[in-house]
């Protein structure tokens, strides 16, 4: 097969010139992000909660002689469960500006479907946890 050195050249400068151009669009994506877990650290009680829950798990996680491939589960589940805590809680902030602030007989059980999904997962989060640290406990 024959290898052109400039072809390759070229793709490189390519690459390198489209990241240049798209990092002022991931800066503002990164501080857009940011402001978001501020303003959801601030308003939401459940996001406080899971956090302090969060940092007692870390404790545990780092406390206990528990193995890198468990560590990296349990670190996944918390990412998880906070990133479907954050679209349950944009979603329960984007219906009633969508219906106009009306909590029809649809709207309701919509938000209950929400917040069932993400107390399924957390319970789920919570037995794999639970699971992984009781066989380090006693």
């Amino acid at each position: 097969m024959y290898f052109d050195p400039t072809l390759d050249l070229s793709v490189l400068v390519w690459i390198v010139v489209f990241l240049f151009r798209m990092r002022a669009q991931l800066a503002k994506g990164m501080y857009e992000g940011d402001s978001g877990l501020s303003l959801a650290f601030r308003e939401e009680r459940s996001i406080r909660l899971m956090s302090g829950g969060a940092l007692v798990v870390v404790f545990f996680l780092y406390r206990l002689p528990v193995t890198p491939i468990e560590r990296r589960i349990i670190i996944l589940a918390i990412a998880f469960a906070f990133a479907l805590e954050l679209i349950n809680t944009a979603i329960e902030r984007l219906i009633p500006v969508i219906t106009n602030n009306a909590r029809t007989s649809s709207v309701v059980p919509t938000l209950h479907l929400l917040s069932a999904a993400t107390k399924c997962f957390l319970v789920g989060c919570a037995i794999v946890i639970v699971l992984t640290f009781f066989p380090y406990m006693f």
